[in-house]
């Protein structure tokens, strides 16, 4: 299903409205997610923060200081939107340690670049997660760097695109450390697109090693950025993913 489609069907809900990020900083809080300061739903009048029933939408061309998911504090919107312009710098959203994320729908890189960073903490996303979205407006680059803590998501779809319609997008992940779960991989093969591994691990749902090995052979999953190797193991109906550094 198309962005703008799902965009439509979230905000058509009698209770839904559609945050835009505004990063003020106007308190000094460094950012926080949880400053109402920081968000507005008309793009002139500041607050309240996102709700369980709300689009976020993360956009270039509002500034370049980006959302924090700080320490003790949980984050529930309905969706994010990160990428809608790239003009005074690429939007970021970041969770540092004991700081949580929950989301159903995550498109990173949606028309523009946008990346996702953890370092620490917890994100659950648990409908879809796209890194690379494309339409008609144009195609962006989402990237998902994670350092400490877990990701666990359902789906994530990599160079996704509306309908069938619009290719081009290209997703990157780098998993330095902590642990990625995700129930499937979709389209990891796209054109650009690669998962990096090396001192965390990736952990897949069910014994996908020879897809896993496919990857491996066309590029699109990696050890320290090309100089490591791969290792995969089966167990308890999870395929654990870990990479090893050759270069010492």
């Amino acid at each position: 299903m198309s962005g703008i489609l799902l965009f439509l069907l979230f905000t058509n809900s009698s209770s839904a409205a559609v945050f835009y990020w505004m990063g003020d900083d106007m308190s000094g809080d460094g950012f926080s997610w949880a400053d109402q300061q920081n968000w507005s739903t008309n793009l002139t009048i500041t607050g309240p923060v996102p709700g369980s029933n709300d689009i976020v939408e993360l956009s270039g061309d509002r500034g370049g200081t980006w959302p924090v998911i700080q320490s003790a504090t949980t984050a529930n919107p309905l969706g994010i939107w990160c990428g809608y312009s790239n003009s005074l710098g690429v939007p970021t959203l970041s969770i540092n340690w004991y700081g949580i994320l929950n989301v159903s729908i995550f498109k990173i890189g949606f028309v523009a670049d946008g990346k996702l960073i953890v370092n620490g903490g917890e994100v659950n996303i648990s409908s879809e997660c796209h890194l690379g979205d494309g339409n008609e407006w144009g195609y962006g680059h989402g990237t998902i760097n994670i350092y400490s803590g877990t990701i666990n998501l359902s789906d994530l779809s990599f160079g996704s695109y509306a309908s069938g319609s619009y290719d081009g997008g290209i997703g990157t992940v780098n998993i330095i450390g902590g642990t990625f779960n995700a129930d499937s991989i979709t389209h990891l093969d796209s054109p650009g697109s690669f998962i990096n591994i090396e001192t965390g691990k990736l952990v897949l749902d069910g014994d996908v090693r020879t897809q896993v090995d496919t990857w491996i052979s066309g590029g699109y999953l990696i050890a320290y950025n090309g100089t490591g190797s791969i290792e995969r193991t089966y167990n308890s109906s999870k395929t654990i993913i870990t990479a090893v550094d050759n270069s010492a």
